[in-house]
């Protein structure tokens, strides 16, 4: 198999390891799983993981006192944007809420040309153009009434997440992204076992149903996800590799329809498609 179509592949089952998440979460909160302990579980494990293999497999850690400083702050918007993805997820449809946080590239654009001085151009004015389009698309025509709640949510995921990765932008351009990540899961661990704690709503023995949700967010939408993605980018290179990972949002809406009976209306449909119009003119800008 050549490079490329090794690069394509690996990048699909990032997008669909990334997809399941949602899926996943929905399946452990049916039995009574909360956000924080999902979340506490997903970061604790995936950072254990990570950590040893950057130990062993790069023979240290790789990573100085001033680094690990940009890496925390990133450590804080990914639990802000985790939690964010997963309160979402509790009150709106697997669905809606991925197609709903698509949006980020759109955002990245934006904020890329105020913090970075990248020029949007035509194309990225009308990629950004369509992204909100869609999704006024997508939030007009839900059938009944609408939880802004959730929708509060997953606005606020896609936009903490777009500031991540601006500030990632700078960040990775120093420390290897496997070793950034490794770090970036320990503290967002750190942080939900603070915030669960305090809550009361973590639950350090979850039911035996819980951890099989656990262990495919762990598994399949963290580790396999994370890993297959750069290397995806690695063979591809970032701009290929965020188009094809516009397969993630189909992912969930498949499942969602397949596990749950979740359906998107034509408006929604619709509204999904110029979503990830958006975010495709937003990737082939920046290639």
């Amino acid at each position: 198999m050549s490079q490329y179509y090794r690069g394509v592949l690996l990048t699909f089952l990032s997008a669909a390891g990334f997809g399941l998440l949602p899926i996943f979460a929905v399946f452990a909160y049916k039995e009574g799983a909360s956000p924080y302990t999902l979340l506490f579980w997903r970061f604790f494990l995936a950072g254990l993981i990570f950590q040893v293999y950057n130990y062993y497999v790069h023979k240290g850690f790789g990573i100085t006192k001033k680094e690990i400083l940009y890496v925390l702050v990133m450590g804080v918007l990914y639990t802000m944007q985790s939690s964010f993805f997963f309160l979402s997820v509790k009150y709106i449809s697997a669905s809606l809420t991925s197609l709903i946080f698509y949006t980020y590239p759109a955002l990245v654009a934006i904020l890329s040309s105020i913090v970075y001085k990248d020029r949007l151009g035509l194309k990225g004015f009308i990629a950004v153009a369509l992204a909100f389009a869609g999704l006024i698309l997508v939030l007009g025509n839900i059938s009944g009434k609408l939880n802004l709640t959730g929708v509060f949510f997953a606005l606020a995921t896609a936009l903490v997440y777009s500031v991540y990765i601006t500030l990632g932008k700078k960040v990775l351009a120093q420390i290897p992204s496997l070793t950034a990540s490794s770090f970036i899961a320990v503290f967002a661990a750190m942080c939900f076992l603070v915030v669960g704690s305090l809550s009361g709503t973590l639950d350090f023995l979850p039911p035996e149903k819980v951890w099989f949700s656990i262990s495919g967010i762990v598994v399949f939408s963290t580790l396999l996800a994370m890993f297959t993605f750069f290397r995806g980018i690695e063979l591809l290179g970032p701009a290929r590799a965020s188009i094809i990972s516009m397969f993630e949002p189909v992912v969930t809406v498949i499942f969602a329809a397949l596990l749950f009976s979740e359906k998107l209306t034509p408006g929604q449909i619709a509204g999904g498609v110029l979503v990830l119009l958006g975010a495709y003119l937003v990737a082939k800008v920046e290639k």
